[in-house]
């Protein structure tokens, strides 16, 4: 029986953009938009089962036999990063995987028209960004956050014409820019009080100042009690909640968050989102959120926009989710 190591390593050498794991039916991989049966037998109820539960964790079992569907991100080593969509389909057990490309598409590859993308943000807002797989919220998140110019149009940030910057100003920009990604990104050999003044330390802030705020944002964000912790020690849920406040510590303005629950279980997911409301309300922090969550969508009632293939299709600020 193959793996789906073995699938994916495949797929890569035959540059393909999707794998689909289907009862019935062998691999399939998806090249220039077809779909491609590779050179395996048909798959049975349990080589499904066995092939896709075996790159979920405990937890995330737990969440699929719950939810009956599920996202999740998995990596294999010299291979790529995948988003993986697990679902139950008459009564058994299929996924689809894309591959997660380490370059972001620029702007112009996904149909961003010239007239100005205009994702404006009033004061003291929580908006939620969503949209399928390349619907072009990465590229969003790169444009917004200086990494990407777009080729046209224009991004306006606090009155700051990102696409205009000249490279060296890029880094004071970011200062009122703070990002959270799904994968926290902390710094394993620095304790929690630290990883945040890190933040801090980068812009010169002087030690005593960086001690007060560190301990402002630890009481913010509820984890007093494990500044002296390090990453390894700390739950899911736990590190978001660092990362966020690392994000936070300069005071930014904006706040992006990049699927921040993505590697959370229901409950820590609420939490995070509770949380972020809060910065929303104490700090005047506007907050753009992006996930995949249909369920977070629905239930916090915030201004919700969907993206496709570059465009804003729907832009409601009695949110929930709109199905394509």
């Amino acid at each position: 029986m193959f793996t789906v190591e073995q699938l994916l390593s495949i797929a890569k050498e035959k540059k393909a953009s999707d794998v689909h794991v289907t009862v019935g039916l062998p691999p399939r991989v998806r090249i220039n938009g077809e779909l491609v049966d590779l050179d395996y037998p048909k798959l049975s109820p349990d080589d499904c089962e066995k092939l896709i539960l075996d790159i979920m964790d405990d937890r995330q079992q737990a969440m699929f036999k719950d939810r009956g569907e599920l996202d999740f991100s998995f990596s294999v080593p010299n291979i790529g990063r995948y988003r993986v969509n697990v679902f139950r389909q008459r009564g058994s057990v299929a996924c689809a995987m894309r591959i997660v490309g380490t370059e972001i598409p620029k702007p112009e590859s996904l149909g961003v028209p010239k007239s100005v993308v205009d994702l404006y943000a009033k004061k003291r807002g929580l908006v939620l960004v969503t949209g399928p797989t390349g619907s072009g919220k990465s590229t969003l998140i790169k444009v917004l956050n200086g990494e990407e110019v777009p080729d046209e149009g224009t991004v306006i940030v606090d009155g700051i014409n990102v696409g205009a910057l000249k490279h060296r100003k890029v880094p004071y920009y970011r200062r009122n820019v703070g990002c959270v990604f799904q994968d926290y990104r902390l710094l394993p050999k620095l304790t929690v009080f630290e990883n945040i003044a890190f933040a801090l330390e980068v812009v010169g802030m002087p030690r005593k100042q960086i001690r007060k705020r560190v301990m402002e944002v630890l009481e913010l964000v509820d984890l007093k009690e494990k500044a002296r912790s390090y990453p390894d020690e700390l739950s899911g849920g736990q590190q978001q909640r660092v990362t966020i406040g690392r994000a936070i510590a300069n005071k930014p303005k904006v706040l992006i968050a990049d699927e921040p629950t993505g590697n959370l279980d229901p409950e820590k997911s609420l939490e995070i989102i509770s949380l972020l409301e809060k910065i929303n309300q104490k700090l005047d922090t506007t907050i753009m959120m992006v996930t995949h969550d249909k369920v977070l969508v629905d239930r916090f009632k915030k201004r919700t926009i969907m993206l496709d293939k570059g465009y804003v299709i729907h832009d409601s600020n009695k949110g929930g989710y709109k199905s394509l």
